[in-house]
């Protein structure tokens, strides 16, 4: 009884002998430019994005300074009024 597991075996000259399809040169540089043509939009596209987390970050920082700003000020006013006995 044999032990182990059987397999069939490949060959070099089966190997040689299979028939792999390529695209021509002329479609392969047509493939490569597209996907570059994809890739150069992905790449816009993040620095829009970018660009706009950037933005949200400043929006944020001035829309929490401006209510400490406002109450700051507003304390000045209270501190700078002529207190009356």
């Amino acid at each position: 009884m044999p032990k182990g597991i059987i397999r069939p075996r490949v060959n070099l000259t089966k190997i040689r002998e299979l028939m792999i399809p390529f695209s021509l040169l002329l479609e392969q540089k047509r493939i490569v430019s597209k996907i570059e043509l994809i890739f150069s939009k992905i790449d816009a596209i993040e620095k829009q994005v970018d660009d706009s987390l950037t933005e949200i970050d400043q929006l944020k920082k001035n829309v929490l300074k401006k209510p400490l700003k406002a109450n700051l000020c507003y304390k000045i006013q209270i501190m700078n009024q002529p207190q009356f006995s």
